[in-house]
């Protein structure tokens, strides 16, 4: 952990980090990613202390995220609501909030995702397709929705 980190930010990530990387068994990566973008969010939240973690309403989840968008990509700016929505539940079960302040971080919307996996060549394709009786119901419902 950095030195310059105010000590409740130490502590609070230290258990954080445990709990990823032992008790979770995340990948080292995750556990990096996740540690990182909850230490950039304790900063900018101005965490003093673990009751001010209570004190995280949905008005200032979502103003941080929309801060985070302007040099985000979308799929980061999902995985950076994704850290923190965990790491509020995470502070809940600790007991560290009351409340299910989790519940104030936004989804994050991608769009539709384009690198979906291709099973069969463009002539399997095609030679299915060939296949199918379009004269009868069934197969012009399977040409329908494929």
């Amino acid at each position: 952990m950095k030195t310059h980190l105010p000590q409740i930010h130490q502590e609070i990530l230290r258990v954080y980090q445990r709990n990823l990387c032992q008790v979770r068994g995340l990948s080292p990566s995750t556990c990096r990613q996740r540690f990182r973008d909850v230490r950039l969010f304790l900063q900018a939240a101005a965490v003093r202390q673990i009751g001010d973690l209570s004190r995280l309403g949905p008005t200032r989840l979502v103003n941080y995220l929309s801060a985070q968008s302007t040099h985000c990509q979308p799929a980061s700016l999902r995985n950076i609501a994704s850290s923190v929505r965990d790491f509020l539940r995470f502070a809940r079960q600790q007991g560290w909030t009351s409340g299910f302040q989790e519940l104030g971080v936004p989804k994050i919307a991608c769009g539709p995702r384009n690198d979906l996996p291709v099973y069969l060549s463009a002539a399997q394709l095609e030679s299915l397709l060939a296949d199918w009786d379009r004269n009868t119901p069934e197969g012009a419902r399977d040409l329908a929705i494929s």
